[in-house]
């Protein structure tokens, strides 16, 4: 949250909304969707004398990896949003349609190997990919055939670092990281059908 010092307290909502309150009472003064659930703080500044409230709105990360447990949770795209006093004739994009899902590739994996991967996916990976490989900040169920051929790469060579996936390799094991990467296999094929069928 955000209070200023004109009593006003500005928060990003779960519902994916920006919301204003009066930071007395809080009473809802203003509220606008903004297809996201922004889980960072809102800042405000000055520039010639008008005031701007800005928010990166965004979602990810584990305040919000929960939220596919009761159905689809889609957001668009993340943004900087800025807001200004009297701003008019402004609107967001609409969200992009949903993506075709990537099917699955086959499990040939034991399922000594699954359970054992699902124990070290909870301990490793839940906080920022979901429970049950449901959601959060990639959901991993449904990753592309590229994806699934450079999984030790991603895991445990860290070649995806600078977009924020560093390496495990002093955590995991390449049995550890081949017994994760069979349970999200194992995941994909158990919810694909529905998840393709309902577009999400």
């Amino acid at each position: 949250m955000l209070s200023t010092a004109g009593n006003l307290l500005i928060q990003g909502t779960i519902n994916k909304t920006l919301a204003i309150y009066r930071a007395d009472t809080g009473a809802k003064l203003w509220e606008m969707s903004i297809d996201q659930a922004p889980v960072a703080g809102a800042i405000t500044y000055m520039i010639d004398g008008e005031q701007y409230i800005a928010i990166n709105a965004g979602w990810g990360g584990s305040p919000v990896y929960n939220l596919n447990r009761n159905g689809p949770f889609r957001t668009a795209t993340a943004k900087l949003l800025v807001f200004k006093l009297g701003a008019t004739g402004v609107t967001l994009p609409p969200m992009p349609p949903p993506n075709s899902l990537p099917p699955p590739p086959p499990l040939r994996a034991t399922e000594s190997q699954v359970i054992s991967g699902r124990a070290i996916y909870a301990q490793t990976c839940q906080r920022c990919h979901g429970e049950n490989a449901v959601g959060g900040v990639r959901d991993l169920r449904f990753m592309t055939q590229q994806t699934h051929a450079r999984f030790d790469d991603i895991v445990l060579k860290g070649i995806y670092q600078e977009r924020g996936m560093a390496s495990f390799a002093d955590v995991l094991s390449p049995d550890d990281a081949a017994a994760v990467h069979a349970y999200l296999i194992a995941r994909g094929n158990e919810d694909y059908a529905d998840a393709a069928a309902k577009g999400q």
